[in-house]
């Protein structure tokens, strides 16, 4: 329910500069779920509380934040909610995936073996000796 004082009022009321400052009157809203709230506030407010918030702050908050900023999840372009939450899903695996793969060890990999086997044989290999048999990279030098 919202409640709100007449614009009148507000404006007689000593109390206006603190109480409403920016605006012409003052206006109070209350829920249903008004006791919860201030319970939740006052969990939040108090030093365990303020430590969650904190490890909230370093750990999930960033994560959402990266969601929606590189990921593309600000707006979900599907149809029905099935299909938000299997796009939401795919997300959170590349994401995880890519942290994932931060984490494992480097693993160098000569282009010989990154090339398949019959280009190594036949004309390529050719080409390459041919190729740098005559362009040394210190011919420029000489």
């Amino acid at each position: 329910k919202r409640y709100s004082a007449s614009t009148s009022d507000c404006r007689r009321c000593p109390r206006k500069p603190i109480c409403a400052p920016k605006s012409k009157c003052r206006k109070i809203t209350r829920t249903a779920y008004d006791a919860q709230y201030r319970r939740a506030l006052a969990r939040q407010q108090s030093r365990p509380g303020r430590r969650m918030r904190r490890l909230r702050q370093r750990t999930i908050e960033p994560v959402f934040g990266s969601l929606l900023q590189h990921y593309g999840l600000r707006r979900v372009n599907t149809r029905g909610r099935n299909s938000a939450h299997k796009t939401m899903l795919l997300t959170a695996i590349a994401f995880n995936l890519k942290k994932l793969l931060k984490h494992q060890p480097k693993q160098t990999i000569s282009l010989a073996s990154a090339l398949p086997r019959p280009l190594l044989e036949g004309q390529f290999l050719a080409c390459w000796k041919r190729r740098h048999r005559h362009h040394s990279p210190f011919a420029h030098w000489q």
